[in-house]
């Protein structure tokens, strides 16, 4: 079999179809899931966990930073 009949073979036209379908899937639902993170940044809620005795003044100035 020489190598222009294996690539215009319906097993390998229907391999790259599917990758470029798959692709083109995965690219899509990567963007349209983070393209709303930037606007709402400001709406996300944060938790300060101090399981650390000598870490007291940066968990006083996370909570002066960042209340609202």
């Amino acid at each position: 079999m020489s190598f222009k009949k294996f690539i215009v073979s319906k097993g390998v036209i229907g391999a790259l179809i599917i990758v470029l379908f798959y692709g083109l899937l995965m690219v899509g639902i990567y963007f349209s899931g983070y393209k709303v993170v930037p606007s709402k940044i400001n709406q996300l809620p944060v938790a300060i966990v101090n399981q650390d005795k000598d870490s007291t003044t940066l968990k006083k100035q996370l909570k002066k930073k960042l209340a609202v």
